[in-house]
Parts: structure tokens; C-alpha cells; sequence
């Protein structure tokens, strides 16, 4: 089985409120139907870029290994409610935190780059803004509520901002 390469942003694990937002009842469904469609889409020998936002407090947090183990490896890059230290998300499975992704041509990041800063990558893959689109074809946003609450693959990704 050959290594693939998935982005997913804004899971929002234990956010009280995230029940009521989106369509999966209460807080501890919205939780356990965002993992069911996870482990529905990865593989053992893929690698996840998560783009923020992943875990809204301490249950949220102590969600995220059960992620971790049906994947090859997980990255988090932050987002603006990612506020613990980088050290509470590597115990909770991550393989790497960081504030941004350079990867096959693309620029990942939680909150969309600058316009001026599209120059350096032709696209940006970001979360953040949920349901909302930017007019903008070379930003491609993959909060799960643009992706069927699922991962997906990095160059369909890309392909969005291509085609």
C-alpha cells in the first residue's frame, strides 16, 4: 500500500458547541462521527496534515491518539485555537507541530496567507474559514465542512485550486 498524503482542518474535538453548528447532534456525536469518517478515508501508511483548530480543551485533546494510530504519521499545523504548548499536542500523537507546510508546490496553513504572499506558492490549502469560500481559485480551504467532514487528499487539493 503506497504512502498518501491527506489535509483536514477545524475538527474542533470537544467543543461543546460544534453539536449545535454542525449536523451530528450533541458535542460527543459530532466527536465520534468527525472519527468515523477519519477512519473511514485514511490508511495505515498515510500521512495527515491536520490545518488547525484540532482540539478545542483537554478532551478534544486526549481524543487525538486514537488519530494517530490508524495513520503512518500526523502533523499539526496550528491554528488560532490551538493554544496549548507544542509539547501537549506531540503527547497527544502528533509527529510534528508547526506554524506551516511547504509541500508539493503549496503553502498549508491554518488561517489564509496573505494575497501579496501568492506569488511564492500558486496555492494556498488553509482552514479557518469553515463554509466560506475565497473568491480567490488559488486558495483552497478544507475545513471539514467543505471536504464531507472527511480527510482528503493533498493533490485533490491542489487540483481544486488548478482546475
Amino acid at each position: 500500500m503506497s504512502a498518501r498524503f491527506l489535509v483536514t482542518a477545524d475538527l474542533h474535538l470537544g467543543h461543546r458547541l460544534m453539536g449545535s453548528v454542525r449536523p451530528f447532534g450533541s458535542s460527543e456525536e459530532h466527536d465520534e462521527e468527525i472519527f468515523r469518517r477519519f477512519a473511514e478515508t485514511v490508511r495505515i501508511a498515510d500521512t495527515v496534515y491536520m490545518l488547525g483548530d484540532v482540539a478545542w480543551n483537554a478532551h478534544g485533546l486526549s481524543q487525538l491518539p486514537r488519530y494517530r494510530a490508524l495513520v503512518r504519521k500526523m502533523v499539526l499545523v496550528m491554528g488560532n485555537h490551538d493554544t496549548h504548548k507544542a509539547h501537549r499536542y506531540l503527547d497527544a500523537g502528533f509527529d510534528d507541530v508547526c506554524a506551516c507546510v511547504q509541500k508539493d508546490g503549496a503553502l498549508l496553513t491554518h488561517i489564509p496567507i496573505h494575497t501579496d504572499q501568492l506569488g511564492r506558492w500558486p496555492v494556498n490549502i488553509h482552514g479557518h474559514t469553515h463554509a466560506r469560500r475565497m473568491s480567490d481559485p488559488r486558495y483552497v480551504c478544507v475545513s471539514l465542512e467543505q471536504t464531507d467532514y472527511r480527510p482528503i487528499l493533498l493533490d485533490h487539493a491542489i487540483a481544486r485550486a488548478t482546475s
